[in-house]
């Protein structure tokens, strides 16, 4: 009778562990691959200055704006969490503004848009849903944000044009400030412990009290004052 028993439990296992196995490799497969990122725009910088650099930092910049963009829509419409669907809707709205204002300034270097990037990155998404897509979303977009704030240091000592460095002053310090929130979001904030509102205080805000600036013709946001602090909920704290 034991003997039965053992073949029948030793049966089981030899049946289960191939669905196990299964399961764990199609787990695997789900998210973003690191090369799915690419390098980002400062890779095409090194050794470039002046108006040559501005040029490069231009086209680069409005792809890497463009794809952020288009990921903040897709968080906004599929992710269950309420503070990435506000992080995700303001980081789109941000991107699109910042491209508006390139098209504005280069409007004769042929700034577009290959989808190629974004493709690849919502493939490695598409097997997640709920919260599992929040979380491999913030996952995503952080290292798309590095990107964006390293060829943005670069162009605050680099470029010619002054409202192209003025811009990167901006990019620079909201792609810091929306990174560490989301780092914060994916160390606390899916957890189930309660309503998650981080805030970060860093040397800088952003402060989003708009204010007027002359390089962007109009009220533009955000102003950087120090000591400011931000939340994934948005609102706008200190200055």
């Amino acid at each position: 009778m034991r003997r039965n028993i053992y073949i029948l439990l030793v049966s089981l296992v030899v049946m289960t562990f191939p669905l196990v196995a299964s399961a764990q490799t199609s787990a695997s497969q789900c998210g973003v691959a690191p090369a799915a990122l690419g390098a980002g725009p400062a890779s095409q910088l090194s050794g470039l200055s002046g108006p040559a650099f501005d040029q490069v930092y231009a086209r680069g910049m409005y792809q890497q704006h463009a794809d952020i963009a288009a990921l903040g829509s897709l968080a906004v419409a599929r992710s269950s969490s309420p503070d990435i669907r506000n992080l995700a809707g303001h980081i789109r709205n941000e991107q699109l503004d910042l491209n508006r204002k390139l098209a504005s300034w280069y409007s004769g270097q042929n700034l577009t848009v290959n989808n190629d990037r974004y493709n690849r990155i919502i493939a490695g998404l598409n097997c997640s849903n709920g919260m599992a897509f929040s979380v491999a979303w913030a996952q995503a977009i952080i290292p798309l944000l590095q990107q964006s704030g390293q060829a943005s240091d670069l162009a605050q000592t680099q470029a010619a044009n002054p409202p192209l460095r003025n811009q990167a002053k901006i990019v620079s310090r909201s792609a810091f400030n929306e990174t560490k929130a989301l780092q914060q979001w994916l160390q606390t904030g899916y957890t189930g412990r309660g309503s998650y509102n981080p805030y970060y205080y860093g040397g800088y805000g952003p402060y989003y009290s708009p204010y007027y600036s002359p390089f962007y013709g109009g009220y533009y946001g955000p102003y950087y004052g120090s000591g400011g602090g931000f939340s994934l909920g948005f609102g706008f704290y200190g200055h």
